[in-house]
């Protein structure tokens, strides 16, 4: 007799939600109230313990046949949106509710709700009121029990602490008294040990007892000693609870083609800039990579030269937790003009112009965890102002400039077969021109060809690409007369930064936001200075605020 094959259904999890959702409306089967400043919310007790750590230790301990729940210290308003978030995924944020609704999610602890809310306010926010108090009152944190403690340690998580003040917190605890270190497993089980440093591994954490039996500290403190191999190594704990998505722009050439070595961070929420740091160097011409929760620049040139005879092969590497920066191994070959790209667990580097500005067709990929570059199969021509994006575990490349011409060639790496394969071609040849994709369809948008006069003209049009039935659309309707600009794509949106002008030679600021659904640019805001030949990526930062980068370090080997 054959085994059972499981089929599953893709549309029944909203289909019930939608369902136990009509049942609250209509107010059938509930059978459990919540009350907050004597409003009445009737709700269902089995949907509650699913979605509210407060419930479900409420429901599942010492509440009984109790159907009326009295919630001190919070809103009926900020309730009763908490509560239409755990009936439908959605939750309406304001600036006149945000706060009222964040209490009433911290308060039945709605870890989804909670992230909301922090990702909304964004990472200025004040600290929540009990984090304070608890500061405050330390004698409030040593009178709660392991239960009490650990659901307000989450809490802190959630809203953006540094992992540090939770720590410190959960150690003074355990070390108030020896009848508690038999709980000291489970407690430690809350702390993100990782996102200490070194030195305060060292400290206070290695002189609690309690420790010497966890592997914690010895896992937290081998991850440090692996730096290269740290992405390989990520775990949830390793990760902050709570990070807030930023729009990061990286190098390039401003204003009379002075190199930058700025890292700008516009925060998606409300597209305010703030100056993040610096680069190991003034670059452009280079690449960037986000792998697992770090950021990657590869290569690029270092000093203005429009022939482009001495790219880099420099790598770097910058950890958001602590700030800082570390030289990895580099590429094999120095490039810029390149497209680099994160392809399953590696990082890859195709094409560009290598010494004496030669293009070259050579493909390398970066292995964390060996820290080192490999060779994999080279792309079909060489190629340089090339741009690409990955879809559905596969690397796309576009266009490019090759053998004195603008090509319109699309080819796709496929990494279990180790080969390039052709797709249907561009509309439009184009060099210097960016693609990022959104949902199930990649867009091409800007860069320049050569005219059959051989002069350089702009291509306006944007055109869009489906990988399900390897068909190009054009979309006359965003069309953008940019070249060596940088855009990337998130959630349903893309963004557009910097770029060029061939008719008034001059370098663009604009920031530009296009939904699929509208196909149209809207103009969000302006970078801090025109630029172009610069990198951008959308990067997570933690709640707590951007860390400023420090002096980078060196890899061992790498100098």
């Amino acid at each position: 007799m054959s085994a059972a094959q499981p089929m599953v259904s893709a549309t029944y999890p909203q289909k019930l939600l939608e369902g136990v959702g009509n049942l609250w409306q209509l107010g059938v089967l509930c059978d459990v109230t919540l009350e907050a400043g004597g409003i009445h919310f009737p709700a269902h007790r089995v949907v509650l313990a699913s979605a509210s750590g407060y419930c479900r230790a409420l429901f599942l301990g010492e509440a009984g046949p109790e159907t009326v729940v009295r919630l001190q210290g919070i809103q009926p308003r900020g309730l009763e949106n908490v509560l239409h978030f755990l009936y439908s995924g959605r939750l309406h944020l304001s600036p006149d509710n945000v706060k009222e609704t964040a209490q009433a999610a911290e308060v039945l602890l709605v870890r989804d709700a909670i992230r909301l809310c922090c990702a909304f306010q964004g990472p200025t926010m004040a600290p929540p009121g009990k984090v304070t108090e608890a500061l405050e009152d330390e004698q409030h944190v040593q009178e709660l029990q392991q239960d009490a403690l650990s659901e307000f340690l989450e809490r802190m998580g959630m809203r953006g602490a540094q992992e540090p003040t939770v720590c410190e917190l959960a150690m003074n605890w355990l070390g108030k008294s020896p009848v508690r270190f038999p709980e000291a497993t489970k407690m430690l089980g809350q702390l993100y040990f990782p996102l200490l440093s070194p030195t305060e591994l060292q400290g206070p954490v290695q002189a609690t007892s309690a420790m010497e039996t966890d592997f914690a500290r010895p896992k937290a403190l081998s991850y440090h000693m692996h730096a290269g191999a740290q992405p390989a190594l990520q775990t949830e704990h390793v990760c902050p609870q709570a990070t807030v998505p930023f729009l990061l722009v990286l190098g390039g050439r401003g204003p009379n083609n002075q190199l930058s070595g700025d890292v700008w961070a516009m925060m998606l929420a409300n597209g305010t800039w703030r100056r993040m740091g610096k680069l190991a160097t003034p670059l452009y011409n280079h690449a960037v990579a986000v792998l697992s929760g770090f950021l990657y620049i590869l290569g690029g040139q270092s000093k203005f030269d429009p022939a482009g005879q001495h790219p880099s092969n420099e790598v770097f590497r910058f950890d958001p937790q602590h700030g800082t920066w570390l030289q990895v191994a580099g590429m094999l070959q120095r490039r810029s003009r390149f497209h680099g790209a994160v392809l399953g667990k590696a990082i890859v580097a195709v094409g560009g112009g290598t010494l004496l500005g030669k293009l070259t067709s050579t493909v390398e990929a970066y292995e964390p965890i060996q820290d080192t570059w490999k060779w994999l199969v080279p792309f079909p021509v060489p190629v340089a102002d090339h741009a690409g994006t990955t879809h559905e575990g596969l690397l796309y490349i576009a266009g490019g400039f090759s053998s004195g011409k603008t090509l319109n060639l699309l080819n796709c790496y496929l990494p279990r077969l180790h080969r390039w394969i052709p797709n249907h071609p561009l509309t439009f040849s184009r060099c210097e021109h960016s693609l990022a994709a959104s949902r199930n369809t990649l867009f091409c948008v800007g860069g320049r060809t050569l005219s059959p006069a051989g002069a350089w003209v702009h291509v306006a049009e944007t055109e869009c690409y489906s990988p399900s039935t390897d068909q190009w659309t054009v979309l006359r309707l965003i069309s953008l007369a940019r070249c060596q600009l940088s855009m990337v794509g998130h959630k349903d949106q893309l963004y557009v930064t910097g770029g060029g002008s061939l008719g008034t030679r001059t370098k663009e600021a604009t920031v530009l936001v296009s939904k699929p659904a509208g196909w149209a640019w809207q103009e969000v805001g302006f970078l801090p200075q025109p630029l172009l030949d610069h990198a951008s990526c959308i990067f997570a930062l933690p709640l707590c605020g951007v860390p400023v980068p420090q002096e980078r370090e060196t890899h061992p080997g790498y100098q």
